[in-house]
């Protein structure tokens, strides 16, 4: 059994690496082509699972094939977990260029040491910079150390997640900012969270935000 689990990692780790450089297995696994809007989403995404010790965290988009504006994103670290979601204004190539910007402008910051107050901070100014007011993203970041449970999260205008805690379910409690891109020289506050063993969040999008 230990060989067959080494196996199937293995499998599996090489499934994912092949997307780099053949288009071969994502032909074989779609049952129809993807929206242009749907592509750019796609490619966006982190691996979509992830396990160690100390948590578990996975993801997807529905529905697969007609995407609008909405994604996430991680990233482990050796002391810093970092889990975003955003849902950028509108449908289609648009929202998808938009909700890109967002999850790219984070990164960008993050793999520069930034936390997740400053990555919020320069995604709102690039949007606003590159699309103007009245296209925007809701978002919500969190920034957690696996080892003690305890970190921030920030709210631009974003449903915050669902918390399951010892067989009860409530919203975590991180009042909104405004979202992303809206006003220039936006700041966002960080506010206190904190998990216990045994705890889920569930992040989502209502995939409701359409142009004005």
């Amino acid at each position: 059994m230990r060989t067959l689990e080494d196996t199937g990692r293995l499998v599996a780790y090489s499934l994912t690496a092949a997307r780099r450089y053949t288009d071969r297995f994502e032909r074989i696994r779609r049952r129809r082509d993807l929206l242009l809007a749907a592509e750019i989403q796609w490619e966006l995404l982190p691996v979509l699972a992830y396990d160690t010790a100390e948590f578990a965290i996975a993801g997807n988009l529905e529905p697969a094939y007609e995407i609008a504006g909405d994604t996430f994103d991680y990233a482990v670290g050796r002391d810093r977990l970092t889990v975003t979601i955003t849902d950028a204004i509108g449908h289609g190539l648009r929202a998808a260029l938009l909700g890109g910007l967002a999850v790219t402008t984070m990164r960008n910051q993050r793999r520069a040491g930034a936390d997740i107050i400053e990555q919020a901070d320069e995604a709102s100014a690039q949007l606003e910079k590159q699309f103007g007011e009245e296209s925007y993203a809701t978002g919500f970041l969190v920034q957690l150390d696996p080892a003690t449970g305890t970190g921030i999260a920030v709210n631009a205008g974003h449903p915050p997640p669902l918390l399951l805690r010892a067989g009860h379910v409530r919203s975590l409690r991180v009042p909104p900012d405004i979202p992303l891109g809206i006003f220039p020289g936006t700041h966002y506050r960080p506010h206190r969270i904190s998990m216990r063993t045994g705890d889920r969040l569930l992040f989502y999008s209502d995939g409701h935000h359409r142009g004005h």
